[in-house]
Parts: C-alpha cells; sequence; structure tokens
C-alpha cells in the first residue's frame, strides 16, 4: 500500500505491480518528448542569436531558465542529458555568438545533488526551518532540499566546488540566483543555523552571501568578472556585480524600483516579460524602459516568444533602443567607474541630481541616467500618449527626439507616439558613444564618437577604460581621459 497525496488530502490505495510498469513507460515516453522539445528549444535559440546579430540587434547575454538542470526545485548543480550532452560544447558554441552564458538557480540543494551528504552538516533541512507562505502557497520553504550556510567556510567551498566542476570551469560567466527571497511565515524563526544565526536573520543575507561566494570565487581563481542576477537583495549587493529582479510586473512599479533602489546604489532591471495586455504597445514601453538602464533584460522563456514574433513596428522600436543602449555602453561603463570611486550610482532619482529643487521630491515617473539623461517612461497603452514632465529648475534640456531645447524649472505636455519614448539630455553635458555592434566585446573595440550639448559653462566628462574581463584594474590597468569642451 502507498499513501497518494492529492490537493492536500491523503487516501490509501493498493498499488499492484502493472500500475508501476505502466507508469514507467509513461515517465520514458514524457522524458524522451522533453528531450525532443530541449533539443527543438535551443535550436531556435541559436536561429534567435543569429538573427539579432545578422540584423544588428544586439545581444550580451544568455541566461537559461529552469530546465537546464537533472534537479530543479531543490537544485542538483548538475547538467541534464535531456538539455545537451555536451555542456561544455553549447557554452563554446553560445561563446562563438559573442554571447556570456548566464544560468537560473537558488541554493537549495537537492538530496540528489553530489554535495548534498557533505554539505548536510553546514545545512538546515526544509523539516528544520518549517513552512513558507509565499503568494499564498504552502510548502517546505527549501523546496524539500536543505539550505547550506553559506557564513561558513566549509560550506562556501562545497558549495563553489560544485559550480565550478559543472559550470564555471567550461566558461559559465554568471548565474541568476532565485528565491532567496520567498522566506515567508515559519514557526521556527528562532532557529539557528549551524554558523550561529537565526533562521530569521539568516534568510536577508542569503541571497548576499550566494552572490558574494561566487563573485568572489571567479576573483580568486580566475581574475575574472562575472554578473550575477538575484532576486533578494541586501545592502551594499553592488560590489558583487549583481542587478536585482523581482516576480512582480507592473510598469510602475518597475519604474519605482529603478528610483527606489538608486538610493542605496544597488540596481534593479525592468525587463519584459508578462505585460497586463500583451499589446505591441505595451511591449514598446517596456523595451523603451529597459534599455535605459543600465541592465536589459527580454524574458524570452517567460513570454514564451521573442521579439521577432511580434510586428515590425515593435521590431523596429526594439531595435532602435536596443542599439542605443550598446551604444551607450562607454558613457556607462565609465559611470560605474565613478560609481566605483564616490557610490553614487548609473541610475538616480532626480532628488539625488537635483537636491535644491523642491518640485522633484514626489517625482515617480522619471528618473537619470548618469548626470546627462533624463528618462521619462510613458505607462500609457494608447498609440498617442499626452504625459506631464517635469524638467528640473537651473538647467537647459534638450528634447533627444527632436532637438528642441527647453529651459527648466517648468512642467511640459509631452506627446509622443507609442514608439518613441520621451528622453532629455541636460545641456552640458559630453556623452561617449561606441558603435552599438554585435555584443559588448564590440563597443568596447570601437571608435568613439563624442556628441557634445554646449552650455554658456565648460563642460567636461571623465572617459574610463580597462580591458573588460580582468580585476587588472586594481592594479592599476586602466586609462581616464578627461574630455573637456
Amino acid at each position: 500500500k502507498k499513501y497518494i497525496s492529492v490537493a492536500g488530502f491523503y487516501f490509501e490505495r493498493k498499488i499492484e505491480m502493472a500500475d508501476i510498469e505502466n507508469a514507467r513507460k509513461q515517465i520514458n515516453e514524457v522524458d524522451r518528448e522533453l528531450a525532443r522539445l530541449f533539443e527543438k528549444r535551443m535550436a531556435a535559440v541559436r536561429e534567435v542569436a543569429e538573427y539579432k546579430r545578422e540584423h544588428d540587434m544586439p545581444v550580451g547575454i544568455l541566461g537559461l531558465e529552469p530546465g537546464w538542470q537533472t534537479k530543479t526545485y531543490p537544485c542538483s548543480y548538475a547538467w541534464s542529458s535531456k538539455f545537451t550532452t555536451d555542456p561544455a560544447g553549447f557554452v563554446d558554441r553560445m561563446h562563438a555568438l559573442g554571447l556570456h552564458v548566464n544560468l537560473w538557480e537558488h541554493p537549495y540543494v537537492s538530496p540528489e545533488s553530489e554535495i548534498y551528504s557533505d554539505i548536510l552538516k553546514y545545512s538546515l533541512t526544509s523539516s528544520e526551518i518549517g513552512t513558507r507562505d509565499w503568494e499564498g502557497r504552502g510548502g517546505n520553504y527549501a523546496f524539500g532540499g536543505i539550505v547550506p550556510d553559506l557564513t561558513m567556510e566549509e560550506a562556501r567551498e562545497l558549495y563553489w566546488s560544485i559550480h565550478k566542476k559543472n559550470q564555471v570551469s567550461i566558461g559559465v560567466d554568471g548565474f541568476k540566483v532565485d528565491e532567496t527571497d520567498s522566506w515567508g511565515a515559519s514557526a521556527s524563526l528562532d532557529l539557528l543555523f549551524p554558523g550561529g544565526l537565526s533562521n530569521n536573520a539568516y534568510h536577508n543575507i542569503l541571497g548576499t552571501l550566494t552572490v558574494n561566494l561566487l563573485h568572489e570565487k571567479y576573483r580568486e581563481e580566475y581574475n575574472l568578472r562575472s554578473f550575477m542576477y538575484s532576486r533578494g537583495n541586501y545592502a551594499g549587493m553592488q560590489r558583487y556585480a549583481t542587478s536585482a529582479y523581482t516576480d512582480f510586473y507592473g510598469f510602475d512599479q518597475f519604474v519605482m524600483s529603478v528610483i527606489a533602489q538608486s538610493y542605496s546604489g544597488t540596481y534593479y532591471t525592468p525587463e519584459i516579460r508578462d505585460t497586463s495586455t500583451k499589446s505591441d504597445i505595451s511591449y514598446m514601453r517596456r523595451a523603451q524602459l529597459m534599455f535605459l538602464t543600465p541592465f536589459a533584460m527580454s524574458n524570452e522563456y517567460a513570454t514564451e516568444a521573442t521579439v521577432l514574433d511580434r510586428s515590425q513596428a515593435v521590431i523596429d522600436c526594439y531595435t532602435k533602443y536596443n542599439q542605443l543602449h550598446y551604444a551607450l555602453i562607454p558613457y556607462m561603463y565609465s559611470l560605474f567607474w565613478e560609481q566605483h570611486n564616490t557610490g553614487i550610482g548609473v541610475t538616480r532619482s532626480l532628488l539625488m541630481e537635483f537636491q535644491n529643487d523642491p518640485k522633484v521630491v514626489d517625482i515617480k515617473n522619471q528618473f537619470m541616467l548618469g548626470g546627462s539623461f533624463m528618462v521619462c517612461p510613458v505607462s500609457s497603452t494608447s498609440r498617442i500618449a499626452t504625459v506631464d514632465i517635469y524638467l528640473p529648475a537651473g538647467e537647459r534640456w534638450m528634447d533627444y527626439n527632436t532637438g528642441y531645447i527647453y529651459e527648466g524649472g517648468q512642467t511640459i505636455e509631452y506627446t509622443c507616439a507609442a514608439a518613441t519614448l520621451p528622453l532629455f539630455v541636460r545641456m552640458g553635458s559630453i556623452v561617449p558613444l561606441g558603435h552599438y555592434g554585435n555584443n559588448t566585446a564590440d563597443v568596447i573595440d570601437t571608435t568613439l564618437t563624442l556628441d557634445i550639448y554646449p552650455s554658456t559653462q565648460k563642460a567636461t566628462f571623465k572617459l574610463y577604460e580597462d580591458d573588460g574581463t580582468t580585476f587588472n584594474y586594481e592594479k592599476g590597468e586602466y586609462a581616464e581621459t578627461l574630455i573637456s569642451a
């Protein structure tokens, strides 16, 4: 006899051997179909990447969402043969296309993982931690796995060992660390982890500990920079080349998150994912917002479609702002160096940049990209939208789309079509632009163009350059060029 669970209710059923054999046959059939579908999906991924390269639609990172591991909830950190039988060859092929490879995971270790038995003594189990209540769903918090205590060196080395062996050693460039924020109501918040932190305290820094470990190991053992996404960020995450993302998708929520996180210097990535209307207009508006932030993510796993499945108007809009994003890399890269030295982030609220203008205090739908660009995302799904835009006082502002110059200290009514983002440049700015190329490497190697927006005062910009890959800048291997006009 076996106990069968259906929707939380348990009952007894006598299972015959014939049932078992039939179930095994069904599982094998499903596995074969999954393998076929994964192969078909990856062939499509390659076709999309190649098409974008041929049609001047730059792509820098290919992110693999759930499905590449043998176990996902909890994680095994082992490549599934149903996804690829040649992980190293797959990574090499993506690198040949100019793509960095980023893998989805979370830090809850499956009993089927090869590190499970060794890391268990430095962990808490699902049953010890208790239950979670996330988005109204019950169940074990760690999805039936264990939560390693990454404050302990022994656990850190074991966790790194499987990543180094299975992913980093074959060229994987970074990770998307999911689920570290979904620590809901629990009866055992005061339970102590092996390293001494309470359950309640540990969950606040789990995302930070995970990306810190991976980032530092890339540095120590490979002298390589990585890039991480994390859904559970904490103060100081920006030092580990990490951006936050969330599982809410409202357009206004995206904009507010970009603004709010700017106060701590951390980052938030608005993405093209689910939209309330799934309309072409909504897609264009989200693409504009996404590409005018440092980290642009088009989540085609979630939408189950690519931009190429949209109308030509959407493709044209996407391509325009995609190319602008990559052209702005020399500008944004220099701003990251400025943040490294001052703490001031690349994306900034208007209040951070214009602290003497009281009218900017309550503005929730405009932000700065560095000190030069004011981004004014439009949430309207109308083909033609009219929005109020405040131009901070004490400055003159050029409409990036028309070249018209406005005096600051006023609110204007701005009318634009769905394919146009209201974007203003602060007069007195110098903006270094690269050619957009196919990926970030192409931009780094290109000749720069200087866009100069003159004012009555001398304008300056400090251009920063290094090898873009290693930590050798810490040894002084970089260049700063002061540009003035």
